[in-house]
């Protein structure tokens, strides 16, 4: 006799069009969890019939429900969409954070990327944008949009809109993934800090226009810059290069020379030279150099591209680096440019201020850049708030399928919404949260439906599980960093959902919306009397906090306005840290019209 394993167990979703229904077709896709509590509850009565035997006549079924939920670890992606339920609200840029990555990633064409292995044609969708990175050739790394995909000959392709790549075999830090939180695709107009304005501008070209007509970008929202600001540094050839020069690359963190003849073809012609320099500038960023009986090899962060005899050299590491040359008998063929131009104020997260067609008014201010030599800028955001406006909240329901494999068993459960969730922030511990639904009815059998059928199946999410130990960015009040540390952050929502029951019908024939109730708490080990002040004075004061995992797939969590409801702080006993353990409640937000606000990135790694 065979028993159910929890180890055999998965739990499906499928997004419903209508409340309650279980369409036919669709995108289904399995949750990662860690347990879950789905059942079918039923409430009975017991007859008032007198017996003179004083037994109970009848037990009555008086109305049955679908309801339980789902405990999990906190992952890019892994959950985004019931985040979306529970807020009755929508993402502004849909966003799936799946990847690939490995030898089987290739360019085979100058605008396609084939991924070898079974289809994964359901996870891509053309228009959408992605990520492409880990490859040689800088050409070959960047931000595209998807024209097309099909599968053929074994291999996934993704055909782009552009047609700027060469033809790379991959390696084992290739990848391709979903970054269509991208709002600006290569943008070589836009421009920073213009007339010392705390601002982006795309130089009169309305840049923004469109993504503003269907509200991609708002005040309040945050927003990735990607492009400006890098430290720039030259290699000129004015003839090939003579053997056993030196060419030293220190990119601030980690140098290697790069010797004519050894580490590089001198090639017959100046551009030869420089082409073949930056190759192996190139392949040591992807591969290292310089590796001798097994030491480490050197790994720099910087691109380098050649054109007519000049290595142009990026240094991803911002600022900082530097460039030296050697030439055997007094040669005069190379001539270094040092590394200029890098400011950190010219790329990175930023908070919309204001918005227009044209200009983006940010903070913290970023220094000018007029942007001369039209370097592609990309700006990345999308943010979900729970709604301010009626025609904005949208109630989302879906059917879920426990599956039970190894006995072959399946349960479904159909309108699930979801009605509270949970996050925990604990140090030493992996992030954690839950959310509970409350749904229509439950059906069982023998064979899955989710996983077969018209359907289009997927497997879960595979980003990082995120810890607090690493992942968490510092607490923010008001905009500035909170002083003390902070032991442990909890948030919990509530949706206040009501099941809608009628006569003639054992399930619910609807689920009603109750209202939007947030709230949290945090243990800080205690310093001053700041939090305390808040708490004294019933200030309103805004929340924030940053996660993201090691390829920098980032979540900046942010409640705009709190009250802090309760904060004691006293000796609990003895050999223990005093603790400020305040709880709070979230409100609406007049400049933002919102009582939580989820901005989330794709890996924010330079290209």
């Amino acid at each position: 006799m065979t028993f159910s394993s929890t180890n055999q167990t998965n739990l499906r979703l499928l997004w419903e069009t209508q409340w309650g229904q279980t369409q036919s077709t669709g995108i289904t896709r399995e949750l990662n969890m860690t347990s879950h509590s789905l059942s079918l509850k039923k409430n009975t009565t017991k007859s008032n019939t007198i017996r003179d035997d004083r037994m109970v006549s009848d037990i009555i079924e008086t109305e049955m429900m679908s309801d339980g939920g789902i405990n999990f670890e906190f992952q890019a992606g892994g959950h985004d969409d019931l985040f979306q339920a529970f807020v009755l609200g929508t993402w502004t840029r849909p966003m799936t954070f799946d990847f690939w990555k490995g030898a089987g990633v290739s360019w085979t064409a100058d605008n396609i990327i084939s991924i070898v292995g079974p289809t994964v044609v359901g996870y891509i969708t053309p228009g959408r944008r992605m990520k492409v990175a880990g490859f040689v050739n800088p050409v070959n790394n960047g931000f595209f949009q998807i024209a097309s995909v099909a599968y053929a000959g074994g291999a996934t392709n993704i055909t782009f809109s552009t047609t700027t790549s060469i033809v790379e075999a991959g390696n084992a830090k290739s990848v391709v993934k979903d970054a269509n939180d991208v709002i600006v695709l290569s943008n070589t107009a836009i421009r920073a800090g213009t007339a010392g304005a705390s601002a982006f501008d795309s130089n009169s070209t309305n840049a923004f226009a469109s993504a503003l007509a269907v509200g991609q970008l708002n005040i309040g929202q945050k927003i990735h810059v990607e492009g400006l600001g890098y430290d720039v540094g030259t290699v000129t050839f004015a003839a090939t290069c003579v053997a056993a020069s030196t060419i030293t690359v220190n990119d601030s963190l980690n140098s290697y020379t790069f010797t004519a003849g050894v580490d590089f073809a001198i090639g017959t012609t100046a551009t030869l030279s420089a082409t073949n320099l930056a190759a192996a500038i190139n392949a040591a960023r992807i591969n290292g150099v310089g590796s001798v009986g097994g030491s480490t090899p050197t790994y720099l962060d910087v691109n380098a591209y050649a054109a007519a005899g000049v290595v142009s050299i990026k240094n991803l590491n911002v600022t900082g680096g530097s460039l030296a040359k050697t030439e055997p008998a007094s040669g005069t063929n190379i001539t270094l440019g040092a590394f200029a131009g890098g400011d950190a104020t010219q790329h990175g997260i930023y908070t919309i201020v204001a918005v227009g067609s044209d200009v983006l008014t940010v903070t913290p201010a970023p220094t000018t850049n007029a942007n001369a030599g039209s370097i592609a800028v990309t700006i990345q955001g999308s943010m979900l708030r729970n709604p301010s406006s009626v025609a904005n909240i949208v109630p989302q329901s879906a059917s879920l399928e426990a599956g039970f494999e190894d006995v072959g068993q399946y349960m479904l459960q159909d309108g699930q919404m979801v009605n509270s969730f949970s996050l925990s922030f604990s140090a030493s511990a992996v992030l954690t949260g839950s959310f509970e639904f409350m749904g229509r009815a439950t059906t069982v059998g023998t064979s899955t439906v989710l996983a077969g059928g018209a359907y289009t199946v997927l497997a879960p999410v595979e980003t990082e599980i995120m810890n607090a130990t690493t992942d968490v960015g510092q607490l923010m009040k008001n905009g500035l960093p909170l002083t003390t540390a902070i032991k442990e952050i909890k948030l919990d929502g509530k949706a206040n959902l009501r099941n809608q029951m009628a006569v003639s019908s054992k399930f619910p024939v609807g689920i009603g919306t109750g209202r939007f109730e947030l709230t949290g708490s945090a243990q800080c080990y205690f310093e001053t009397w700041d939090l305390f002040n808040n708490f004294l004075n019933h200030d309103t004061v805004s929340l924030s906090w940053s996660v993201f995992d090691s390829t920098l797939n980032s979540y900046y969590f942010t409640l705009p306005a709190v009250k802090i409801t309760a904060d004691p702080v006293n000796s609990k006993g003895i050999d223990q840290d005093v603790m400020n353990d305040i709880t709070f409640e979230s409100f609406r937000d007049v400049q933002t019209q919102c009582m939580i606000q989820i901005d989330r990135f794709s890996s924010l790694v330079p290209v």
